[in-house]
């Protein structure tokens, strides 16, 4: 389940960052690459988010229910 978690975490933020930095709002260096952070933040880290969402709903799904 850990690393369910840091998949989301990991996805889900460098998505979130990679989107600002291309919306101008958070700010881009001097060798800013933008065909590189397009992909970061429309494929690669959506991919991880993806991953990691996938991972925690077939442990979920496969999970041994304890007997009372």
């Amino acid at each position: 389940m850990a690393g369910a978690a840091v998949l989301v975490g990991c996805g889900g933020l460098n998505t979130a960052v990679a989107n600002l930095v291309l919306a101008g709002v958070l700010p881009r260096g001097d060798d800013f690459d933008r065909a590189g952070m397009v992909g970061h933040a429309w494929l690669w880290d959506p991919l991880f988010l993806l991953w990691g969402v996938a991972l925690v709903v077939g442990l979920w799904a496969t999970r041994q229910r304890r007997s009372s």
